[in-house]
C-alpha cells in the first residue's frame, strides 16, 4: 500500500477498533479484578507511546493511578510492586514481541491479572492474558493505522473503564459522544486537510533539526511523531513535553531549528504551549503547530499553522496522531520526489513564511 494510502486507511481502522471496542471491551472490564492500588502499563516495540497516553486517560477518567514502564525497566526495577490484585495491561501490536514471554511469567508469578491491548488474537500475550482488547487486524508492518488503533483503542479502553465502574457523569457522557463521531472527523481531516499537511510537511523537512513538543495527551503523540519523523525523514527530531521546550535555553543568534508543537484549545495546558510559543519566537526559532481554529493565541504565533475539528484532548489526540503520521509520510514523499528529480540538489529552497 502506497505511503499516502496507508494514512487515507486511519479512518476505517478507527471506525473498526471503536466498533470492536464498543461489542465486546465492557464484558471483559467487568470481568477483570481491578483491584485498588495502580494499574500497571508496559508497552512493547513501536507500542512505547501508547502507553504514556493510557496513563493520562486511566488517571482522568478513572481517577486510578498508572505506572508506565517500559518492559525492560518493568522487568528489572518495578515487577516486585506487583500484587494478586494488581492489573498489569501489556500493549503489543504483534502479541510476540520478544518481552512478551518474560512479563507474562512475572505477571503469572505474582498472581497479578494480566490484560493485553493486541491486534493478533493467536499471538503469546492473548494466550497469556487473563483478558484480551483487540484492536484492528494486525499488520506485519509498523503503519499509521496500527499506531492510531492502539491510541483510540485505549483511550476508548480508559473511557469504557470509567463508564462501567464509576458513576455516570456529564464530562464522561460528551466523551462517549465525542469517541462516536471519531471516524467522521478522520475522514473530514483526510479530505480537507491536504493541502496544509503538503505546506507544513514541506516546511518541517527544511529544517536542520526540530523539537515537536506537547503536553498531556498530545505528549506521546509527540514522541511517536519525531521518532517516526527520524526514520522517515532523516531529520533530526525530538520530541518532548511542552514544558521541557520553556526551560530549554538558547544563544541570542539561535535561529537554526524548529519547534512543532501539539495542542488544542481545549488542552488543560494551554497556556504552557502559548509560552512556549513565545519563548520559540523571541529566540528566533520557527513555530509551527497543529491545533484547532480555537485556540487562535497559538495559531497566531505560528508561522504556519493546521487547523482541526475543536474536540477534548482524548479524542483529538488521536486525530493530531493521524496528522503527525501523515507529516511524516508526506515529507518523506516529497524528498524522495525531489531526489528522483534533481539527484544533485534533492532539497529545494526553503519558502519562508511568516
Amino acid at each position: 500500500m502506497h505511503g499516502i494510502q496507508k494514512i487515507l486507511d486511519i479512518p476505517r481502522a478507527l471506525r473498526e477498533t471503536l466498533e470492536k471496542g464498543k461489542a465486546e471491551y465492557p464484558e471483559v472490564i467487568r470481568q477483570t479484578r481491578w483491584g485498588e492500588g495502580p494499574i500497571y502499563i508496559s508497552a512493547c516495540g513501536a507500542s512505547a507511546h501508547v502507553g504514556l497516553v493510557g496513563a493520562y486517560a486511566f488517571e482522568s477518567l478513572l481517577g486510578r493511578p498508572v505506572v508506565v514502564r517500559t518492559p525492560l525497566v518493568f522487568q528489572n526495577y518495578s515487577y516486585s510492586l506487583l500484587e494478586p490484585r494488581s492489573v498489569l495491561l501489556v500493549i503489543s501490536a504483534s502479541g510476540d514481541d520478544p518481552e512478551v514471554a518474560e512479563l507474562a511469567r512475572l505477571a503469572h508469578s505474582r498472581h497479578a491479572t494480566l490484560l493485553a491491548l493486541t491486534s493478533n488474537p493467536a499471538g503469546l500475550l492473548a494466550k497469556s492474558a487473563q483478558g484480551v482488547f483487540l484492536t484492528q487486524p494486525a499488520s506485519p508492518e509498523d503503519t499509521p493505522a496500527t499506531a492510531a488503533s492502539q491510541h483510540v483503542a485505549l483511550t476508548y479502553l480508559a473511557w469504557l473503564a470509567a463508564e462501567t465502574l464509576k458513576r455516570p457523569s456529564r464530562q464522561l457522557t460528551s466523551c462517549g459522544e465525542e469517541f462516536e463521531k471519531l471516524p467522521t472527523h478522520a475522514d473530514w481531516a483526510c479530505i480537507h486537510l491536504a493541502d496544509a499537511i503538503r505546506a507544513l510537511a514541506s516546511e518541517l523537512r527544511s529544517q536542520q533539526g526540530l523539537w515537536v513538543a506537547g503536553n498531556g495527551f498530545y505528549h506521546g503523540v509527540a514522541l511517536q511523531y519525531a521518532r517516526r519523523f527520524r526514520e522517515l525523514v532523516g531529520v533530526l527530531a525530538a520530541g518532548m513535553e511542552v514544558t521541557e521546550f520553556v526551560r530549554e535555553s538558547w544563544p541570542k543568534d539561535f535561529h537554526k531549528e524548529a519547534v512543532l508543537l501539539l495542542s488544542g484549545s481545549r488542552s488543560n495546558l494551554k497556556k504552557a504551549v502559548h509560552e512556549a510559543a513565545a519563548k520559540a519566537r523571541t529566540a528566533g526559532i520557527r513555530v509551527f503547530s497543529v491545533t484547532d481554529p480555537n485556540d487562535r493565541e497559538l495559531s497566531e504565533r505560528s508561522d504556519l499553522a493546521v487547523l482541526t475539528p475543536s474536540l477534548l484532548e482524548i479524542t483529538h489526540s488521536t486525530l493530531i496522531l493521524m496528522l503527525a503520521e501523515w507529516l511524516g509520510v508526506e515529507a518523506a514523499r516529497q524528498k524522495e520526489q525531489d531526489q528522483r528529480s534533481s539527484p544533485l540538489n534533492p532539497r529545494p529552497p526553503t519558502v519562508q513564511r511568516s
